[in-house]
């Protein structure tokens, strides 16, 4: 007879090998049809690689002191175009992406600014469809930023982003400027750069399934434990567009996921909203604790160059005239005491004087800095 402690490990083990090699089939091409948010195949010494980090800590930002400022991360915007001047993407539009970017990464202590020299690439194949991302990233890289290309059709239009790891060998992240008909798609951008600091899928597959009654949340899935267990959204799928909601009727939704395989427990708790996971562009609204901790070591343990990064960039809070971390009655009167002089602070329209448009700008910032 076999030790029943013997024989329930035995178990685990048998259940964890069979949902690794289920995870590697369907990782397969052509194993779950559906249209690809992003490029994000990871190798067999990838799989291993990252095991070991885990083993060694590499990733577990326990041990790292966290600086009380914010560390500000450089991206540069690489732009295609075709030869009559046709931009990709405005500038405006990656302003307002670069400020959502920050906001989302902000829990994590980290912010992002921008090389005020966007670099358009014309060139007119690539800006019809790029179909070889790897080769797009080594367009005009750089050595201390994230270099993101933004191009109107990836792949004819089948992949809305293609970002690289830690461990990639070509560094870069690859924007398609729509997404499944969204064209505002900065929640993926932000599910890029999540990969960037080697953040993964909430359904990833290549360490196993992580299931919904499973206790081994930092060996499979996404290694993140505050992620719930998650199946692959599929988009709309599984998940009602209108409320962002997990279609619990939708026999689609587990294929691919046969639930006796985590004995019998329904993925009820998939978190529709986590920019990591395949839900709706629109959905795409947060990241997790745990995942921001791996941001954060990542960033320290694994993203040297960006720590070497520099770039001017506009104060993230410039009505913070205090600098106390709130716009309040206390930077209106400073505006007030400056009223009419030259102050360079105080003059935040840099129309040169200190005015009513001054505290209109403060006024619209008012209430808490993010």
């Amino acid at each position: 007879m076999i030790p029943l402690r013997i024989a329930e490990s035995t178990m685990r083990y048998d259940r964890m090998l069979l949902a690794m090699m289920l995870g590697w089939v369907l990782m397969q091409p052509g194993a779950l049809a559906t249209a690809q948010r992003c490029e994000c195949h990871l190798d067999q010494s990838h799989v291993e690689l990252v095991r070991e980090r885990m083993r060694l800590g590499v990733y577990d930002s326990g041990s790292i002191t966290r600086p009380t400022e914010f560390m500000v991360v450089q991206v540069k915007w690489h732009v295609l175009t075709d030869t009559s001047g046709n931009a990709s993407i405005d500038a405006t539009t990656l302003d307002d992406y670069l400020v959502r970017l920050s906001q989302a990464f902000a829990p994590a202590g980290i912010e992002f600014c921008a090389d005020p020299e966007i670099d358009f690439i014309s060139d007119n194949t690539l800006f019809a469809n790029v179909q070889n991302t790897y080769e797009l990233r080594t367009l005009n890289s750089t050595e201390d930023a994230i270099d993101v290309y933004w191009c109107p059709s990836v792949q004819g239009g089948g992949l809305c982003g293609s970002s690289s790891y830690t461990f990639s060998p070509v560094q870069g992240v690859v924007m398609q400027t729509s997404c499944q008909g969204a064209k505002d798609v900065s929640g993926v951008l932000i599910h890029e750069i999540g990969h960037y600091f080697d953040l993964f899928h909430t359904h990833e597959l290549n360490w196993g399934f992580d299931c919904p009654n499973g206790t081994l949340c930092s060996e499979v899935g996404d290694l993140v434990c505050d992620t719930a267990p998650s199946r692959n959204m599929l988009f709309e799928t599984c998940v009602d567009p209108t409320d962002c909601s997990l279609r619990t009727d939708e026999s689609s939704c587990i294929e691919g996921y046969p639930e006796p395989l985590c004995d019998g427990s329904p993925f009820l708790e998939s978190e529709t909203r986590n920019f990591m996971s395949y839900s709706p562009v629109h959905c795409l609204l947060e990241f997790t604790p745990g995942q921001y901790d791996r941001m954060n070591a990542t960033y320290w343990n694994l993203r040297p160059e960006l720590q070497a990064g520099e770039c001017s960039q506009v104060d993230r809070c410039p009505a913070d005239l205090t600098e106390d971390g709130l716009v309040n009655g206390g930077d209106i009167a400073v505006i007030l005491t400056q009223w009419g002089t030259e102050d360079d602070q105080a003059d935040l329209d840099g129309s040169g004087t200190v005015n009513g448009a001054d505290l209109a700008v403060m006024l619209n910032s008012w209430g808490l800095c993010w």
